[in-house]
């Protein structure tokens, strides 16, 4: 969880606290009323309470009350009970409330005798203030559970690569991280053959480095490196240097670490991006039905087989996911794939395959092909995540494991897309692999939610002019 996240849920928290110990003291009022209209309804035999206590004039208090209920968790903040979100002390939690109470109590009382603010109901102002506490607590015990759980949840799959000095117990960083952990020392690091293969073996999110016996400039290799390959840097030290890769400051929990990243951080704009691809992705699916059955339909009549391709492609820092599409070659065109580069070689250069004319595509599968068909099952990787409308075109596992340059993989510092730059210049008239990486790198370093509107509007005439579509 960043600063920005933090700062937020840190407002929103005290925002419910204010609301929960306005009810506190709402519900101490009406059980004050309660019993009095109880006792003289079954007891004003034996207990005579005055009509005036009867008649509680409920404005009467609310000027200390609202002392009480806005102080409380101005106190906690202070004494950091929203700062422990993730690391809960229960007795010291407790002990934070129950003294922030007690302040705001005699804060209130106090207030109320100098300026007059109005006779508060003594038994009123305890009760509120022993049901806030009561509440407070398990308010705080249930959110923070149900933070670490969400947070578990939704970075379970994330893999970060933490440095750390060997030797050193200080679990500061460790004890905030959420989802895999792969752990180097500051010395193994430095061995930047051994470094690079961490990155290339495992779908590293972020390199976080804690160490205070190696300066920044010892570094410089391992930043280049992620920087080429587009994985973010977490550094927690306070020596600032100035290199290529764009800087700022993030927080992990309460820890302030130097963030080095050459792909775009999108915050507010990512929001937006992951919200408009669901949505459309849904609305296309349902659209493109008629489509889908007439592929289905066509593929079983002239080729009789499964009607899905499936695929592992590389997806976001190179986590493996299963690509859908419909079938367009034999069933058996994984199987011929070594034997068809034999005998035609390869149109493009590099590492990915491409072939003009591949004799495993069936006819109908080249009309597929050619409209773009093929590929509206992907709307499908869009709405569970795994793929965007618009980003660099996932590629088969085996071929990234073939990438020779580190600055190719900063493609997968994105999600896949199911359209793009490469896409809309024209596919298959893209032959060479350096300029389809100069396109996707261009994509990654000028993006904005403007420029993938402008994709998709670029996609329209090119799938209906089957432009570059072979």
């Amino acid at each position: 969880m960043n600063f920005r996240q933090l700062q937020f849920l840190k407002v929103s928290l005290q925002l419910v606290d204010i609301l929960l110990i306005w009810l506190s003291f709402l519900i101490a009022i009406k059980l004050r009323l309660f019993w009095i209209h109880f006792i003289n309804q079954y007891f004003s035999n034996w207990i005579n309470i005055p009509v005036s206590q009867n008649q509680i004039d409920l404005s009467n208090g609310w000027a200390s009350y609202s002392l009480v209920i806005i102080g409380m968790p101005v106190i906690l903040s202070c004494l950091g009970f929203y700062r422990d979100i993730l690391k809960p002390h229960l007795t010291k939690v407790v002990w934070n409330v129950i003294k922030a109470a007690f302040f705001s109590l005699a804060l209130g009382l106090i207030l109320e005798f100098f300026f007059q603010l109005g006779a508060s109901s003594r038994l009123i102002m305890v009760n509120g203030i022993v049901m806030s506490i009561f509440i407070l607590i398990i308010r705080y015990i249930i959110t923070s559970g149900l933070i670490k759980k969400k947070l578990k949840s939704q970075y379970k799959d994330n893999t970060v690569l933490l440095i750390q000095d060997k030797g050193d117990e200080d679990n500061v960083i460790e004890a905030q991280l959420f989802g895999k952990i792969v752990q180097m020392t500051t010395q193994e690091s430095l061995q930047i053959k051994l470094f690079e293969k961490a990155l290339k073996t495992k779908p590293i999110e972020k390199v976080i480095i804690n160490s205070g016996q190696v300066t920044l400039n010892e570094f410089e290799p391992l930043v280049d490196l992620c920087s080429a390959m587009g994985v973010e840097i977490w550094w927690h030290t306070s020596s600032l240097h100035q290199f290529k890769s764009a800087m700022s400051i993030d927080y992990l929990g309460d820890e302030p670490l130097l963030v080095l990243h050459s792909s775009p951080r999108w915050q507010a704009s990512k929001i937006t991006k992951e919200i408009f691809d669901r949505c459309a992705a849904f609305v296309l699916i349902i659209l493109s039905l008629p489509f889908c059955l007439f592929a289905i339909l066509g593929i079983l009549v002239t080729n009789p087989g499964p009607v899905f391709f499936r695929q592992e492609r590389s997806g976001l820092y190179g986590k493996a996911f299963r690509m859908w599409k419909f079938r367009t070659m034999s069933v058996n065109a994984p199987d011929l794939l070594d034997q068809l580069k034999e005998e035609h070689g390869n149109d493009m250069d590099g590492p990915a395959f491409k072939l003009a004319h591949d004799p495993r595509i069936f006819p109908f599968g080249k009309i597929l092909r050619k409209t773009s068909i093929d590929e509206l099952p992907q709307l499908i990787n869009v709405l569970v995540g795994n793929m965007s409308l618009v980003g660099p075109r996932p590629l088969p596992t085996y071929e990234i494991e073939a990438f020779t340059e580190p600055r190719h993989l900063r493609r997968l510092s994105v999600k896949p897309g199911i359209t793009g730059a490469w896409q809309v210049e024209g596919r298959s008239n893209v032959v060479e692999f350096e300029d389809w990486i100069k396109l996707d790198l261009n994509y990654i370093d000028n993006w904005s939610f403007k420029l993938d509107l402008l994709i998709l509007l670029k996609t329209i005439p090119a799938v209906l002019l089957s432009k570059g579509a072979k």
